[in-house]
């Protein structure tokens, strides 16, 4: 019997290739087989938590706002800051922990402008020897604003590492994510909470 994952990526999951392991936040977040999240928030997606297939608390997220920007913090089981993710108009930046030093600075993201904003495409940059380049390293996309799946890929290419099916609620929102082997689940996360953030227009 197909779980409820298994048949909502059914028609999609045969493009995800067995890649080369990607490891962004840690090692311990890349596992040998595929790891199926679901993440829910209430509205105004102040608050996101995200579950495992078993219904256990992998991370949380919360928004902390100030005066003119605002950040998202990703909490793991236990309550400790994984990463802080700060937002500046179109691009977002992600460092360890609670760090705001840019030695700590792990990738950055940037939402690419549409002439009609129907589209989401998110382009992500790691660095290389704490320096960035103007490439892409992994892209995130997304038709319009409905449940249709939103892929990650490496760069520029077709190979997908993973995807997520989004579904909008009157009192908040609910995602499917489905992470490919070797993949680092924590960094995928994180991609989607910020596609998250795009979306909430914050």
């Amino acid at each position: 019997m197909h779980t409820a994952s298994e048949k909502m990526f059914a028609t999609t999951s045969s493009s995800m290739e067995n890649l080369a392991p990607v490891v962004a936040v840690g090692e311990q977040f890349c596992v040998p087989h595929v790891v199926d999240l679901t993440i829910t928030g209430k509205a105004f997606r102040d608050h996101l938590t995200v579950t495992d297939t078993s219904g256990d608390v992998v991370f949380t997220v919360e928004t902390v706002v100030s005066l003119f920007s605002h950040k998202l913090l990703l909490l793991d089981a236990a309550g400790h800051t994984l990463l802080t993710i700060k937002a500046k108009g179109i691009t977002w930046k992600v460092y360890r922990g609670e760090s705001k030093d840019e030695k700590d600075l792990l990738f950055k993201v940037k939402s690419k402008i549409h002439l009609i904003n129907i589209n989401m495409e998110l382009d992500v940059t790691m660095p290389i020897n704490n320096n960035f380049n103007d490439g892409c390293d992994y892209k995130m996309k997304a038709k319009g604003l409905s449940s249709s799946p939103g892929n990650i890929y490496i760069g520029e290419s077709n190979s997908i590492i993973a995807q997520s099916i989004r579904a909008n609620k009157l009192f908040g929102c609910k995602i499917q994510a489905r992470v490919n082997p070797n993949v680092d689940y924590a960094f995928i996360v994180a991609l989607i909470v910020i596609s998250e953030d795009y979306y909430s227009g914050s």
